[in-house]
């Protein structure tokens, strides 16, 4: 099985998603984070299985407790799972947001803007 999560919702991004994940072998599989209501993907690969998933959803099955519970805190902890991008703190509390966003709308890559909210 090869599998894809995509957390952008834009079906341009999720449709070079599906071509990718048509490259592989074995059963092929896309996950994403489209809220409910979203319209139907156009076009979409038949081999391709999809499935949309949000915040909420983990809450309501097995996913969250195996991820957020156990699993991450000790990946992160042995070094097996890396937080990436890298955080840059660029301020603190509410008067930070506006250097913030005045950062992200100028352009960012491969970094997490954070502001600390004390």
């Amino acid at each position: 099985m090869a599998g894809i999560f995509c957390a952008i919702i834009d079906p341009a991004v999720l449709a070079q998603c599906a071509a990718i994940s048509g490259r592989l072998g074995g059963k092929k599989h896309v996950g994403t984070v489209r809220p409910p209501g979203f319209p139907p993907l156009e076009n979409w690969p038949q081999d391709i299985e999809i499935s949309e998933c949000n915040c909420c959803d983990v809450a309501k099955n097995e996913v969250g407790p195996a991820v957020w519970g156990s699993w991450l805190e000790a990946a992160l902890a042995d070094g097996s799972m890396k937080c990436r991008p890298r955080c840059e703190v660029v301020g603190k509390g509410l008067e930070g947001l506006q250097g913030a966003l005045d950062l992200m709308f100028k352009g960012v890559s491969a970094k997490k803007l954070v502001v600390e909210i004390i």
